[in-house]
């Protein structure tokens, strides 16, 4: 089963490029075009990972990032933050708030597909593995079968 990613970008042009991208390369893609929209499709449709644009309307990336990062039924949920704004502070904003990664734009949209596989793995590996002794767990052990076999 493919991965779902949620992005919420409201530059309509760019939300179809990564779109695009991701589609063309089997995932499955939840748009959402402001904050609030944003919210909402990740409390329903539970995606894999999000990428979140910083300047969304109604609600910011930054607001989204905390309420993801404040449910507990959220908060290991994957988060890519894109942002056309510079200033070091806000990329220490992104970061404490719990984005996994902070990217300025204009992105390259074959190295925010890299960042998104590199982070749905690791994620599924660090979710895999046994609370108690944190060794690799079944997910793990079978992708490392099937690559053996």
């Amino acid at each position: 089963m493919p991965a779902k990613i949620l992005i919420a970008e409201d530059d309509l042009e760019i939300a179809e490029l990564f779109r695009f991208t991701f589609e063309s390369e089997n995932y499955q893609v939840i748009s959402a075009y402001n904050g609030e929209e944003a919210w909402d499709k990740i409390r329903t449709e539970r995606p894999d990972l999000v990428i979140l644009d910083v300047m969304l309307p109604k609600l910011t990336g930054f607001e989204v990032c905390e309420k993801i990062r404040t449910d507990p039924a959220l908060s290991t949920l994957p988060v890519i933050m894109l942002t056309s704004l510079t200033q070091t502070k806000d990329r220490i904003t992104g970061i404490k708030l719990g984005a996994d990664e902070y990217l300025n734009k204009p992105i390259e949209t074959y190295e925010l597909l890299a960042r998104v596989e590199r982070l749905l793995e690791r994620t599924q590996t660090v979710l895999a593995a046994n609370p108690l002794t944190g060794l690799m767990g079944s997910v793990t052990i079978k992708k490392e079968i099937e690559q053996r076999y």
